[in-house]
């Protein structure tokens, strides 16, 4: 397995991971517009790592053209995501944006399966299988970099005028998709020949953990709160990602026909354990790391109790066993 197969896998598996989990909360605009993106990431990265350890040009031409589909619909979900982030939703040109946006994205998915966007597949560089730009490709590359723009310059013009932890939160979205963004656009010159190595391809999960920052962050305003529990999010993908990439390497070094059911198995042990290891390590940052913070937050709860029971009865003092 290369470096750019396992970034593959593991920004599918922090995708998925993180989308689940957001989906599986509150139902809200925000945490379905996020599940959304994160999970046509998720969907664009295992069709990026099947390509990448694809034996032959057939498989490798279809692979390539499944991850254009979810390739086309990750900055299409993304501002869906930032308008209701940024309660931008209701504006008419909003609206109409994303309205052209959905049907640009059915027009290209109708396209897809033809040579219009995928034009085969030729060696190149490192790459014996690497993908062909179709006829209609720019336009894919136009509504990309067009909705991953406006994105970006909603959020820098909500952060002009943010204070506080919004305005740090904001700042952390800003960096973590900016950068994202740049490291996924390392995969599209060389659909062109130009001779530049995909090598920011790892740095996409860094766009979905910012984003999903954003969501916790838009619950837990308290950002030392936020802080702990990104943190523990991403020590519990990172303990999950690591032993099944390894898995899944020497299966394809040794095994290689057995690879997609290697994939499978691997993705729903992942997903069955996440649970399990997030809980460990809430326990032990709150334990070794977090107690004086959970305690004070606890002192603010109490202290807040009090304050409203001695207004309400009149009282000099107020005890909390």
């Amino acid at each position: 397995m290369t470096f750019f197969a396992l970034s593959g896998l593991i920004n599918a598996i922090t995708s998925t991971l993180l989308g689940l989990f957001v989906f599986a909360k509150k139902k809200s605009n925000i945490n379905v517009s996020f599940s959304w993106f994160a999970l046509s990431v998720a969907f664009w990265s295992y069709a990026y790592f099947f390509w990448q350890i694809a034996q032959t040009d057939t498989m490798a031409i279809l692979w390539s053209k499944i991850l254009t589909v979810g390739s086309i619909f990750i900055p299409l979900f993304y501002l869906r995501f930032t308008l209701f982030f940024l309660g931008e939703e209701k504006r008419k040109h909003n609206r109409l944006l994303l309205y052209a946006g959905y049907i640009f994205a059915f027009l290209l998915l109708l396209i897809s399966p033809t040579s219009l966007l995928v034009n085969g597949v030729s060696e190149k560089l490192l790459f014996k299988f690497w993908p062909n730009a179709g006829d209609l490709y720019w336009f894919f590359l136009l509504m990309f970099f067009g909705f991953a723009a406006y994105s970006l310059i909603l959020y820098n013009k909500f952060f002009k005028t943010a204070v506080g932890s919004s305005r740090e939160q904001i700042k952390l979205v800003l960096i973590g998709t900016g950068i994202g963004f740049l490291g996924g656009a390392t995969n599209f010159p060389l659909w062109y020949d130009i001779p530049v190595l995909p090598v920011g391809n790892i740095l996409v999960s860094l766009y979905v953990i910012s984003v999903f920052y954003a969501i916790v962050a838009h619950h837990f305003m308290d950002i030392k709160f936020v802080l702990r529990r990104s943190i523990v999010y991403v020590i519990s993908v990172l303990i999950v990602a690591a032993p099944a990439s390894g898995v899944l390497y020497v299966v394809n070094l040794y095994w290689p026909q057995y690879i997609t059911y290697a994939a499978i198995a691997a993705l729903v042990a992942a997903v069955s354990v996440f649970s399990s290891i997030r809980d460990y390590y809430y326990h032990v940052a709150n334990k070794y790391f977090f107690s004086s913070l959970y305690d004070s937050h606890k002192q603010k709860i109490y202290g807040f109790i009090a304050g409203t029971l001695k207004g309400a009865f009149h009282s000099r003092a107020i005890g909390i066993l």
